[in-house]
């Protein structure tokens, strides 16, 4: 039964109440016709006062359900969903053309992102990236406002890649993200055996802070400010564009991210 069927069925057990209350009066007591007639207005305000709350209560009704349907748009409503999102030249795991892409947009000094890389990334690896169900794409955010070494670590890593060795560098970054620092990065290539010289011009030289530039500038004209987000698209055949059918954004657990990939393969 529904409210306003409730408050109907009020008014008419209140209006019945009243009646009911009412002695009845023999045939032959013209006299106190006055006063039934008085009764009868008195239960007509009373009415009158009933409906006038019941219609309020039913504006009340709708403009909560009004405001609920509306939050509820919002928060089933993805923004990224349909955006067209760039891959050119980012490092990327997987096979180049599998039909899913996953893009991930992180900071090097986030510790959210850092707990992602050693707890829920090997995971994904094993099931959906070594397996050729999903391509896999970092991309750089360096929250430099208040992670004061996360663009030159960003730069480190893509120094690293010159060098085939992005992934590792991006593994041990992550591991070490609470002592990142200039005097570092040369310290972790050489750890990595990396060729050190090389490295360290590759720094001087800043030969892809541009690049790094490049993936903050498409954060922000997705309106991506926070790390780590993460986009699922359809990989475009044969171009470096996705179109995006889900994020997911913020400290996402892997059984979370599992679900939102095989809904969208599953559709496939």
């Amino acid at each position: 039964m529904n409210l306003y069927r409730r408050m109907s069925l009020t008014v008419a057990t209140v209006v019945i109440a009243v009646l009911a209350g009412q002695p009845a009066r023999p045939q032959n007591q013209p006299a106190e016709a006055s006063t039934d007639k008085s009764e009868i207005e008195q239960l007509k305000e009373q009415l009158n006062v009933l409906r006038e709350e019941q219609l309020r209560m039913r504006r009340d009704l709708e403009q909560i359900k009004s405001l609920l349907k509306r939050r509820t748009s919002v928060a089933e409503g993805d923004p990224y969903r349909g955006k067209t999102v760039s891959l050119g030249g980012n490092s990327f795991k997987g096979q180049r053309d599998a039909k899913i892409t996953l893009v991930e947009f992180s900071d090097f000094q986030c510790p959210h992102c850092a707990r992602y890389a050693r707890e829920t990334l090997p995971r994904l690896e094993e099931e959906f990236i070594s397996t050729g169900r999903i391509k896999y794409v970092f991309r750089d955010l360096p929250l430099e406002r208040i992670h004061k070494s996360a663009f030159r670590a960003a730069e480190a890593a893509n120094c690293a890649g010159e060098q085939g060795q992005f992934w590792p560098m991006h593994d041990t970054l992550f591991a070490n993200r609470a002592e990142l620092g200039e005097d570092k990065f040369g310290e972790f290539a050489k750890r990595l055996d990396l060729d050190a010289k090389a490295f360290e011009v590759c720094m001087q030289e800043r030969k892809f802070k541009s690049e790094v530039e490049n993936d903050m500038r498409e954060a922000q004209q997705l309106s991506i400010n926070g790390t780590p987000t993460f986009l699922i698209g359809l990989t475009r055949p044969g171009s470096d564009q996705i179109t995006v059918i889900r994020s997911l954004r913020g400290a996402v657990r892997y059984e979370q991210l599992k679900q939102a990939l095989d809904a969208v393969l599953e559709k496939l």
